[in-house]
């Protein structure tokens, strides 16, 4: 798709009708989506929303509307590293094993120790999720809720690192909990307690939070899945605070930005340089990571990014160093926009093309049947297909599992992400080949033999 951005003022940046054009587009006229962006530059701010909160609330989003953010909070839990090694209460080349309490056994490789450093910049080995959450992932709905330190110290004492420490690249949900956990502990706190006094009230952060106030509470945003139906809010306990689980706002955001763009002042001893001097290679062409940020190379400059998503919340933050402006996007539905985000910070970088609603239908048990099995798409991810009272599920490693639904014989989509799934037949009639299709990626796997 070719650049949406035919408008700009006199400097490059992105005129208020552009904006706004892309958002009528892309909410359309779908209730359950409202997307809220924010923008700053040399400290001025302008906010654009679309979209009704939900179906029975025909409220336009503010600044001022809450969302969950997802991981945005890693971002968070960076600037609390800098901030504690700048105090001096840690350093980036501690062991995490030190800051746990003694007997918690953490993985280690070829004499090689995990760090902090290791963990914020997704370089310390350990997998996206730990191999025991799905068995205590006892809500669906709200799956990170009962999933406990204890839980996470289980998994540390018997997993056994694929590749060594600092060798490879592999974003993990789970290295960023442990890194939150493991500086609250330092800190001698709970993450949420340890960001308000880090971050939030030094930064003015009135409303970005783990536990909302009753106020803050009144302007939570509802969330919606990837077909628009209403979804629970995701509540991570201390193993995971640390990997997603802020809400905040696009005022707050923007503030955060503008300490980004090193156009406001605050008490931090940390800079924005002590968090982006620090670069690891992802092996992704033109992508490396930052302490809490990724960096994207491209052809008009740096653009540094997160992108954050929970079951019902889509979120997206990112600035130009070069051009010295910043954007927040927030959506209350799981459907992506970090597009918009890149594509305005660079309008080299195209939109996609959002996904259409899709349509179930219904489909006799003997069919789902033949779907069942376990399909290896990457040496260390496998989707298990089962079925449970004539439904379909999927469930990837470390994941709970989730309902998949039929939109025709052989193919599949999630209401929970923006994926979907394709079955190959073979000639006995059992399925012998699944692609997942998401991201704009197909990703064939083929069926493991039992």
């Amino acid at each position: 798709m070719s650049s949406e951005i035919d408008q700009k003022d006199p400097d490059g940046f992105p005129s208020d009708d552009a904006i706004r054009n892309i958002l009528s587009k892309r909410v359309g006229k779908q209730t359950g989506l409202a997307i809220a962006i924010g923008v700053i530059k040399d400290s001025q701010r302008r906010v654009f929303a679309h979209g009704q909160l939900s179906r029975h609330d025909t409220r336009t989003p503010n600044e001022n509307t809450v969302f969950e953010v997802g991981s945005i909070t890693k971002v968070f839990t960076a600037m609390v590293l800098a901030d504690m090694v700048k105090n001096g209460e840690a350093s980036l080349g501690d062991a995490v094993q030190d800051y746990l309490p003694p007997g918690v056994c953490v993985p280690r490789r070829n004499g090689r120790i995990i760090t902090l450093v290791d963990l914020c910049t997704h370089m310390s080995g350990l997998p996206r999720m730990p191999s025991n959450f799905a068995q205590q992932a006892k809500d669906s709905a709200d799956p990170y809720s009962t999933y406990t330190v204890d839980h996470l110290y289980q998994f540390l004492a018997t997993h056994e690192l694929a590749r060594d420490i600092g060798s490879a690249f592999e974003y993990s949900n789970l290295g960023a909990g442990l890194l939150g956990h493991a500086l609250s502990r330092r800190a001698g706190v709970d993450y949420a307690t340890l960001v308000q006094n880090k971050i939030s009230i030094p930064l003015g952060l009135d409303s970005t939070a783990v536990a909302l106030s009753p106020d803050q509470g009144k302007r939570l945003a509802p969330g919606h899945n990837a077909t628009f139906e209403p979804t629970a809010y995701w509540n991570l306990g201390e193993a995971f605070a640390g990997a997603g689980a802020l809400r905040s706002t696009v005022n707050d955001q923007l503030t955060l930005l503008e300490f980004m763009l090193e156009e406001r002042q605050s008490s931090f001893n940390f800079s924005v340089h002590d968090l982006l001097a620090v670069r690891r290679d992802t092996r992704t062409p033109a992508l490396s990571m930052a302490l809490g940020w990724m960096v994207h190379s491209t052809r008009n400059g740096d653009v540094v990014a997160h992108e954050g998503a929970t079951a019902g919340f889509r979120a997206f933050v990112g600035f130009s160093r070069e051009k010295k402006f910043g954007l927040v996007v927030l959506s209350n539905a799981a459907r992506e926009v970090g597009d918009i985000g890149m594509h305005l910070l660079d309008p080299s970088i195209s939109l996609k093309t959002p996904s259409k609603q899709r349509q179930e239908i219904s489909l006799p048990p003997s069919t789902l049947n033949t779907y069942k099995g376990r399909y290896r798409l990457r040496p260390e991810f496998i989707l298990t297909i089962t079925t449970e009272d004539n439904r379909l599920f999927a469930q990837a490693t470390g994941q709970s599992k989730a309902e998949i639904y039929a939109e025709s014989e052989h193919f599949f989509f999630s209401k929970i992400v923006d994926a979907q799934f394709t079955f190959e037949i073979g000639v006995d009639g059992t399925a012998i080949l699944l692609t997942l299709h998401q991201n704009g990626r197909d990703i064939p796997g083929t069926r493991i033999e039992e």
